[in-house]
């Protein structure tokens, strides 16, 4: 006889929902088939609780109230009511989930034209394009917990990293001009030191996204969708460059064009901030476009350049495993295209391919010799033609594509 039977539905649901952890969740359901029946029900809901506790926001509500406490006695009663009510910004929110649905889309080009909404409920998280709805959240209840912590350690160290560059150390200073001092680090694998990496990549392909939705980009369609439209071209449809989409957006070429990786050393502070306006309210868009102009024009002061100044590899420590040491073998360091292919593909944070499309790695990672013909091939253009910077940038906007369909219906 299963004593649940007898409980409200309203009750039953109240005691899935208060279960944190996934063995006692198992074993409950197992036990009762009236639980069983109503976790079906509502199997989403349920997981997205789980998720959230392995986050652990609470956790991270206290970190961040202790790190955050402000030295002004005026400002504590609001810090506090803040923590009290779990209204602390959580620096993971929404990225969790993103930056693996980004990596193991069919097309990550498009998903990384999108960003995170950060207005969502974490039951509703979505990526949205100029404030369309693109995709729901990754699952992120499939990961292994090995796979979940070295990305959580990763964001952590990364953020933690960025407000010491952001404070202006170096592996050596003065604070103050005081007694100088090295930057105490914290010794991680060779994988871990990629895996930061692959964090700042994807922080920068945010500004880039960004960068993207203020301007004119163009969204692809989904793969599985056939369109008689050309599409992005190389190497603009095997990743995201920031850079690029910078350039389309008028922002001057100053600085070596990096202002996207000068940014995402502020860390997920700025990310959040940026993130918080809709570019499909054309008020907000111009007022977030006049935030990114003030942002270029304080470039000069945003030195020094990111680099790793709490961490440093040690050859005593390893991190192996099949796919990564695969990968690995593959990479060719000195190929910088390859390299951010990988990295926006989160190529270190896996146990083994079964995320990835039709679980199959070689198609997702492309070799050198690939990238190499790929940049080499002729492209259909009206007419084939050799793949150009003009070409390509023709490709990527909207009011393009906007044309060459209203030609199209003409010609038809």
């Amino acid at each position: 006889m299963d004593p649940f039977n007898k409980l409200p539905i309203e009750m039953r649901l109240e005691i899935l929902l208060s279960i944190r952890t996934k063995e006692p969740m198992a074993a409950l359901i197992r036990a009762s088939p009236a639980l069983f029946r109503l976790y079906r029900s509502v199997k989403a809901k349920i997981l997205r609780n789980l998720v959230a506790a392995d986050l652990d926001d609470e956790l991270v509500q206290h970190a961040v109230a202790v790190v955050q406490f402000p030295n002004r006695l005026q400002f504590r009663k609001a810090h506090l009511a803040a923590w009290n009510e779990r209204q602390q910004p959580n620096p993971l929110q929404g990225h969790y989930p993103e930056i693996f649905e980004k990596a193991t889309s069919r097309s990550p080009p498009r998903e990384y034209l999108c960003v995170p909404n950060i207005r969502a409920s974490a039951a509703d998280g979505h990526s949205v394009f100029r404030g369309q709805r693109i995709t729901a959240s990754f699952r992120t209840d499939i990961l292994t917990d090995t796979e979940r912590k070295r990305f959580l350690q990763a964001f952590l160290l990364f953020e933690l990293n960025c407000k010491v560059v952001k404070a202006g150390a170096a592996p050596r200073f003065r604070p103050g001009h005081g007694v100088s001092y090295e930057v105490p680090k914290v010794m991680i694998s060779l994988r871990d030191d990629d895996a930061l990496r692959c964090i700042h990549t994807y922080v920068c392909s945010l500004h880039g996204a960004i960068f993207a939705q203020c301007g004119d980009a163009w969204l692809p369609e989904p793969p599985n969708e056939s369109s008689l439209e050309p599409g992005l071209l190389f190497p603009d449809s095997l990743y995201l460059d920031p850079n690029t989409y910078m350039l389309d957006l008028g922002i001057p070429q100053a600085h070596g064009g990096e202002l996207a990786a000068e940014l995402a050393k502020l860390g997920l502070e700025l990310v959040f901030e940026l993130l918080g306006y809709d570019t499909s309210d054309p008020e907000q868009k111009e007022s977030l476009l006049v935030r990114l102009e003030n942002l270029w024009y304080s470039y000069p002061r945003l030195k020094p350049r990111y680099r790793h100044l709490i961490v440093e590899v040690s050859p005593n420590i390893t991190d192996e495993g099949l796919i990564y040491d695969h990968l690995k073998r593959q990479l060719t360091s000195t190929m910088e295209v390859q390299k951010k292919v990988f990295e926006q593909r989160a190529w270190v944070f896996f146990d083994d391919a079964r995320l990835y499309p039709s679980r199959i790695i070689t198609r997702h990672f492309p070799s050198a010799a690939f990238l190499v013909n790929e940049g080499d091939k002729l492209v259909w253009f009206e007419g084939w033609e050799h793949n150009s910077a003009r070409i390509r940038a023709l490709c990527r906007s909207q009011k393009w594509h906007d044309d060459y369909k209203k030609g199209m219906g003409s010609d038809a």
